[in-house]
Order: C-alpha cells, then structure tokens, then sequence
C-alpha cells in the first residue's frame, strides 16, 4: 500500500514527517490549517435546521452554515464580539452577540451582508423559535418574554409576558416560606419551549421554578417547582432549576436541577411530580439515607427528550447529574409510556436501559439531537446528538446506543477539528489509492450522511486533481486521512483510523511516501 503507519516508541512525540514538496511551510501552520479546513476558534453555539437539514455553527471568530458535501458559507458578527446565541428559521440565520444586538443574515444571498443589525434593549438570556411560525421568543434577564418577527424584521410591540414569578415571590414571602428571596432579587428566564402539540402554550423556565403560559388566555395555567420536605438527603429544599422540556407527545414536562435531581410532572394533573429522582435512585424525595451516605451530584446542564417513530416509545438524554468524579452522558430508556396514571412514578422510576456514554472530561453546555422524522421537531427519532462541551469541542454520538458516529456523516469542517488536532502533516499518494479509498466510503457517505441540505458547488474535474492528502492526528490516537482538491476538502475523510482498537501502544506517527 502506498501509505504506511508506523509505530515508534517514544516518550515524547516528534516532529512529524513532511513529504508535501511544493507546499509553503507557511501552509502548514496549525491555526491557518484550521482556519482553511476546518472552523477557527471555540464552538460557542449550535444550531439545526431539521427542515433543511443544515448546520449552523458559531464560533469565537465567525459563523459557519454547513451543509452536505462541503457546502459552507460563512459570516460574521461585528469585530470583538462573540455569538451568545444563534438559530435557522427558513431562509433566515439569526445570532444575537454577547453586547446584545441582533443580525439577521438571508441565506440565499450571496453577499453575506447582514440584512437586519438591530440593538436589542435589555439581556436575552434565553430563545426560541418554532419552525412554524415566525417568532423568535426572547427571555430576558428581568424575566420578561418579548417576541421578534422574524418576517417583519422587527420587535412586536404588542407583545410581552411580565415576569411571571414577582407575584408567586411575594406569596412566598408572605407565608413564610424558608425558600422565599428578597424582593430585590429578579429570577431571568433560562428556557423556553412551546408545546409540541399546541403553539398556544408556551414553557418558560425560570431558576425559582417553570410555569405553563397560555398565549390564548395571557396568564399562566400551571407552575412547577422541585420542592423538598424537610429530611430528604437534598441539600436545599427548593433547589435552583437549571433547564427543563417537554416530553416528545406533550403528555409531561420535565425539569433538571442545580442538585442534579430530575422532577416529571403531568401536563394535565397539577402542580404535584409524578416522581422525583436522580440518575442512581428514584424516589429521593421520600427517602432519608444516614449522612455519611449522601452524594453530591453535578448540575443537570442540558435535557434531550427524545421519542423514536412513536411518540410514546421515548428516552432521555441527559447532561450533568453524575457524581463528580464521573463524567459522561446518561441515556434513559423508557421504551412505550403506559396508559394508566397510576403505573407513570414507577414507569419513571425503573428505565428500561440506564447507560452512561463516555465523552471527554469537559462540562456540557448543550445537546442538540439531529432529528429523522415530523412532526416533533429535532426529537423525533434522531440518529445522533451534537454535544456541545464547554471547551469549545463537539463530540457527536449515536443514540441511544452511544456508537461513534461514521467518519462519512460529519462534515469536513467539523471533521478535522473534533476531536481536536494534535499533529498533522500533508503528502502525496498515487492517485488510483485516492480512487479506491474513497470508493469504499462513497456509499457509507451517501447513506449516512448527517447533512442533505444546501447548493452543491461546481465540481472540479477529476483530471486537475493532485493526489495531495492531508493527514491529521486527533488526540494523539485518531487518524485521519483527507483528500485535498486544489487546497479545498469537499468530503468527509477518505479514511480513519482509531489507533486505540487496532494499535494500543502507538506513540507517535509518521508518513512515508512511497
């Protein structure tokens, strides 16, 4: 074979080989390697448009829209700002930056230009969007919800939700409650999410508790909180929220807590859980363990649930809430809901399968499921989730078994920077090698791709192309090799190599032309 690995061992890794004749060793320099092929800087957001079936992503230096085979545009925020949050709807790209102002980008046009800047008053520490209409929900940082048309290029005016946790606060005071906060304290909303089967019912999640708001009536139908009875082995007895959702039918909402606990709520019976637990014991606002048993769990920082093609066949995908000497993600697999009230505390309580996929030892600051099927968007039946660490990395897994995801399904942008590079170098191979490599992940590509949306470019002739390769490390332990066409990769990695399964004690590597 024309290209060889070999294993050398070192206690230190050297310089890699460098066959790439013809190339400016300037080319070669990491961040210009990157800035080329892959996406510059931290991952700050993520966004998926099911519909399209287009990525966006946000990073310290600018906004990449990827889509299959190679496709990418780009954009950019005003200089010395960074993305706070970022969204798809329809023809429109939507990012709001940390100094507070909107820019909305068409992407059919070719200019890039933003076609809307507009200042935004006040912080928006949470949004939402639904593909079916065109709002953009902002929660602010006084706890207000406004909504921007996304259509109309403007704030509506004549819409605004008031904080809807100043009067259930001041209750709290009047009664006594250990768990009241002063009345300079102002709780910002941290979530939204309209109801997957109702567009008149919206989800706002602040850290003292959630609440059901009827769009149709302007008042809230129904408030959720976690709290506690004294004894319990919680450390607080109404611990902060830190996210919540929808189950896929609508039927529960669930929210995840700054103690790592987990509270499911029916839609349509009160303000009283069905169950409260953590991700090792159900039940745990009834049980009152010695407190030399007690455990301390990380924050719940992100809830995926997700349904397969029945929307009552569900899992859950959860970030956080693990001890903290353990990382990963956990997967609970509720397969079919039954239909009695009476067996839902239970249902809830014993998971059918309970797995905790490894990742990298990094906090997750998102999960962003890539959606197969309708009506439930993102959550239906997903192939993979997107997991955002707060080191700037994305790590993309299956679910919910947890396989790594194929090296032909991940853009090329993505591909060569997650994980990230720890060394790499560019060569040459014959071209009939190239061919044949790439014929044996052509079809993996064309069938699990992650990615179907966007124009395809104009392809080059296969007479022009160089036989050029660039060959990068990941981690110290994942190979990967690229086809390079006239200094663009157009295609996911014409082959990989995980060095952990077939060659353990590998400790560097070179490449040899030959």
């Amino acid at each position: 074979m024309a290209a060889r690995m070999s294993k050398v061992f070192k206690s230190k890794i050297k310089e890699i080989e460098n066959v790439s004749e013809g190339y400016d060793r300037r080319w070669l320099a990491q961040d210009h390697l990157v800035a080329q092929f892959g996406l510059p800087g931290d991952i700050l957001a993520v966004s998926f448009d099911q519909i399209q079936s287009l990525l966006a992503v946000a990073t310290s230096k600018s906004i990449h829209v990827l889509g299959q085979n190679g496709v990418e545009s780009v954009y950019q925020v005003a200089a010395g700002r960074e993305v706070a949050h970022l969204l798809i709807h329809g023809s429109h790209l939507i990012a709001i930056d940390t100094k507070h102002v909107l820019y909305t980008w068409l992407i059919e046009d070719k200019t890039r230009d933003p076609a809307v800047i507009q200042p935004l008053r006040g912080v928006v520490t949470a949004t939402y969007a639904e593909a079916s209409i065109d709002w953009l929900f902002l929660g602010m940082k006084d706890g207000t919800v406004s909504v921007w048309d996304i259509e109309g290029e403007q704030i509506v005016p004549s819409f605004k939700i008031k904080n809807q946790y100043f009067e259930r606060q001041e209750d709290w005071r009047l009664m006594g409650e250990v768990y009241a906060v002063p009345r300079y304290h102002i709780s910002p909303v941290i979530q939204l999410c309209l109801h997957p089967l109702d567009l008149g019912i919206l989800l706002i999640v602040y850290a003292d508790g959630a609440c059901l708001y009827s769009l149709k009536e302007g008042t809230t139908k129904t408030f959720y909180e976690c709290i506690f009875p004294d004894g319990t082995e919680l450390t607080v007895q109404k611990p902060p929220l830190t996210c919540a959702t929808f189950s896929p039918d609508g039927r529960f909402v669930l929210l995840g807590c700054n103690d790592g606990s987990l509270a499911f709520f029916d839609v349509s019976d009160g303000e009283i859980p069905l169950q409260v637990r953590s991700l090792e014991q159900a039940d745990i606002n009834m049980s009152n363990p010695p407190a030399s048993n007690r455990l301390h769990y990380n924050p719940i920082t992100s809830l995926r649930w997700c349904c397969r093609v029945e929307p009552s066949d569900s899992f859950l995908l959860v970030a956080g809430g693990l001890p903290a000497d353990i990382d990963g993600l956990t997967v609970l697999d509720y397969g079919m809901t039954p239909s009695k009230a009476q067996e839902l505390s239970e249902f809830f309580g014993t998971p059918q399968r309970h797995k905790i996929l490894p990742i990298s030892r990094a906090q997750v600051l998102d999960l962003l499921p890539l959606g197969t099927a309708s009506p439930f968007h993102m959550s239906h039946d997903p192939r993979c989730v997107l997991i955002l660490a707060a080191n700037g990395h994305v790590t993309t897994l299956e679910v919910p078994d947890g396989r790594p995801v194929s090296i032909g399904a991940l853009p090329p942008s993505i591909s060569i920077c997650s994980p990230p590079i720890s060394d790499y170098t560019v060569g040459r191979l014959p071209q009939h090698v190239i061919t044949h490599l790439s014929e044996r992940t052509h079809t993996e590509i064309r069938e699990k791709s992650l990615l179907a949306g966007g124009a395809l470019r104009a392809t080059r002739q296969q007479g022009e192309r160089t036989g050029t390769v660039l060959c990068t490390v990941h981690e110290g332990t994942m190979l990967r090799i690229f086809d390079i066409v006239h200094d663009l990769i157009v295609k996911p990695p014409i082959t990989e190599i995980d060095t952990t399964l077939t060659m353990p004690n590998t400790y560097c590597f070179k490449f040899h032309a030959g």
